[in-house]
């Protein structure tokens, strides 16, 4: 998950982000982003995230 901000429109945004990544939400709060993404653990036995 990441915070950021920019002046660029959300549906812009969110086209660079779709190019990117398969599975992510985006949120728009206060002025700032909110980009979360999901993916596989890079490694079976990786707890990042728990």
């Amino acid at each position: 998950m990441v915070t950021f901000k920019s002046d660029m429109a959300e549906d812009e945004v969110d086209r660079i982000f779709d190019a990117k990544y398969e599975y992510r939400e985006l949120e728009k709060t206060d002025g700032s982003y909110i980009i979360t993404v999901y993916g596989d653990a890079p490694f079976p036995d990786n707890i990042e995230g728990h």
